[in-house]
């Protein structure tokens, strides 16, 4: 008799167990359900707002996006959104990788450059400050984003891809006073090019596969062409005209004179034709292509240069 209690003791204990652990799995499957569905609202309402912010001509606030939605998301919603978690790099990275994935190849290439959202009539900050505009040959105010694009072709594709990887917002925390003008001026902490290293860093990091990065002569300095040098890349950049480098040709060896070394406007170089050249401080042999654009209303030339 004691045993059979003790029977129906432990029988009773078990269905116990196995009611509670039930209850456990299925609180626990709602729960993800949950918060797969708030992932995924939380997405919608993230397109849905930049869409709201690219098709608006008005004033734009959480307000007046929530009257549009007729209240399916209520601008209190719409609030949290803005102040929650900063996006990050990382978070680009993790949207726009099963893409990158099924389109990358060996010889992919990392495009660099860098763009300013223009807001004259805006506060000034850390992050909304002076940057100078190649386009327009002056600083302007505004925020300055330095991206990294993944362009690649494979042979069966009828177009190239070419998508953001990476991306850094150009800072300027450090705050100064100018002696000449007497002005408070903004200085950020790093360069642009110690970002750039950096974001080809966390590319190298996340397994990317590229070959080549590319950029303008804004990034074409040669503390960049060594880093992509040391880890084993190839960088193809714009050069401004008065770089100062020397024919290969002309010198086996790298020059050790000041006077050996000339602009390169002054090289005898053939248009579209690579040539192997010294470059002033970099201790290995490039190729520099001179190019000559002719337009309705401009006219004029470039180099760009090749690590090999």
């Amino acid at each position: 008799m004691r045993i059979k209690k003790k029977t129906q003791f432990g029988f009773f204990n078990m269905n116990k167990y196995l009611l509670i652990y039930r209850c456990y799995a299925v609180g626990w499957i709602f729960r993800v359900i949950a918060e797969k569905s708030y992932v995924y609202a939380v997405k919608i309402l993230e397109d849905l707002y930049t869409d709201f912010l690219l098709s608006s001509t008005q004033q734009t606030n959480a307000t007046v996006l929530s009257r549009l939605l007729d209240s399916v998301f209520s601008h209190d919603q719409v609030s949290r959104l803005l102040n929650g978690e900063a996006q990050a790099s990382k978070a680009l990275w993790q949207l726009v990788k099963p893409v990158v994935r099924a389109h990358e190849a060996l010889d992919g290439c990392l495009v660099f450059d860098d763009t300013i959202a223009e807001k004259a009539y805006t506060d000034e900050n850390d992050l909304m400050c002076w940057h100078y505009d190649q386009s327009k040959g002056r600083s302007v105010r505004g925020v300055n984003l330095l991206a990294a694009f993944y362009v690649t072709q494979k042979e069966a594709a009828a177009e190239a891809l070419r998508v953001p990887v990476a991306y850094e917002l150009v800072t300027k925390p450090e705050v100064m006073c100018d002696v000449a003008t007497k002005k408070v001026i903004h200085k950020s902490a790093v360069t642009k090019n110690e970002q750039t290293r950096s974001m080809i860093a966390k590319c190298i990091h996340n397994q990317l596969i590229f070959r080549y990065i590319i950029a303008d002569s804004w990034f074409a300095s040669v503390e960049n062409m060594k880093y992509i040098e040391g880890k084993n890349k190839k960088f193809i950049f714009d050069l401004k005209s008065n770089r100062l480098a020397q024919l290969a040709t002309d010198s086996p060896a790298i020059p050790t004179k000041k006077s050996s070394w000339t602009s390169i406007r002054d090289l005898d170089l053939v248009d579209n034709t690579p040539t192997k050249s010294w470059l002033k401080d970099y201790d290995k042999v490039v190729l520099i292509v001179k190019q000559v654009f002719k337009r309705r209303r401009w006219k004029g030339g470039g180099c760009t240069i090749f690590g090999h």
